[in-house]
């Protein structure tokens, strides 16, 4: 099965240039130089086109979960592909749990070492609603074997990502806080390789969301990222509170900023990603907007953040002005990778400078 293609296709691009002859007085030349065109991956597959992609550590992570408010064991699938595009991991992690007879997948992350640990929740009836257990599901990737199930309760991880000391962070919540109504607790946890919970930061009430609801939750600003920072730490981009916060490996923040500069409106989809660079530069991709963009609001392109001033700096506008948008999975150096989702194609940004 052929799952990935790379491209490295060439333009031409036309140069005129004019010399001042003696005898012919100006002369005028035109000539054609082959400019290259940013690296491609075409996603090829026969399963369907994934719910969300993922570019990490040199692998690409593919999410495939099934339009249903019961998920069974079969109905969500996670995919990884080498940097050129061959698959080297299918599963259904749902198998993978004794018992289970409902499952959700929510994220997954590669290690240094080269394990493949999938965030998720599952439950052992049809039911969703309290008593399910938080799992992270641990696969050698070099044998596609589950090697162990770490149960996280009372932390359930929406998002999560490894660092280089084999620990994992966690954008959550504290389930039996939230089930018992206690409204504030964290929302980033560090984890052990066995699941114990090492460190715990920011508080729910530093963001402006209703009681009901949570800040790393979807909304028509975008879905939740949690990225490896280059200091250590964690960036992580909390959509329903329109804030963007990055925390160094002890857990300080580093950088704090909004995006739009307001909260999300159901008749204004922007579903904006972001990304982080090796030398800590944060890049944000603003797709076009579903509705009338608002007064105020960013045209869509490639921002990054100016630290010193929390204000956003328009780099590129290159694949933003799309509908359905495009989507910033990950980084490569110092270009950004981009899921062209309507073609299932990778498309690689010029590197921010």
């Amino acid at each position: 099965m052929d799952h990935g293609r790379i491209g490295r296709m060439r333009s031409k691009q036309i140069v005129r240039f004019c010399l001042l002859s003696v005898s012919l007085g100006v002369v005028c030349f035109i000539a054609v130089a082959q400019a290259p065109v940013p690296r491609q991956v075409l996603l090829t597959s026969t399963r369907s086109l994934p719910t969300e992609v993922k570019y990490e550590r040199g692998y690409y992570i593919l999410f495939h979960r099934a339009h249903t408010r019961t998920p069974g064991p079969a109905d969500h699938s996670v995919t990884v592909l080498d940097n050129n595009g061959a698959q080297l991991f299918f599963r259904n992690p749902g198998f993978d749990i004794p018992e289970a007879r409902m499952v959700r997948v929510r994220d997954a992350t590669i290690t240094k070492n080269g394990l493949l640990v999938v965030a998720g929740f599952a439950w052992n009836s049809l039911t969703p609603g309290p008593g399910a257990a938080a799992l992270l599901v641990v696969y050698d990737l070099s044998n596609g074997q589950p090697q162990r199930i770490i149960r996280t309760n009372p932390i359930g991880c929406n998002k999560v990502v490894a660092d280089d000391n084999a620990n994992f962070w966690c954008l959550g919540l504290d389930v039996e806080k939230r089930d018992s109504l206690k409204r504030d607790y964290e929302l980033i946890y560090k984890l052990s390789l066995t699941g114990e919970v090492l460190a715990r930061f920011l508080l729910r009430s530093e963001f402006a969301v209703p009681k009901t609801a949570e800040p790393f939750e979807s909304s028509p600003n975008g879905n939740p990222q949690l990225l490896l920072s280059p200091s250590g730490g964690v960036l992580a981009w909390f959509p329903n509170a329109d804030t963007l916060v990055e925390l160094d490996a002890t857990g300080n923040v580093t950088a704090r900023a909004r995006v739009l500069g307001r909260l999300p409106s159901r008749e204004h989809w922007r579903l904006i990603t972001v990304g982080i660079v090796p030398d800590g530069t944060i890049l944000g991709f603003l797709p076009a907007s579903a509705g009338e963009p608002l007064p105020g609001d960013p045209p869509a392109g490639v921002y990054r953040l100016n630290r010193t001033t929390g204000s956003w700096e328009l780099l590129s506008t290159e694949w933003a002005d799309s509908y359905p948008p495009n989507r910033l999975i990950g980084v490569d150096g110092r270009s950004g990778v981009v899921w062209v989702r309507e073609e299932n194609r990778l498309v690689w940004l010029p590197p921010s400078n």
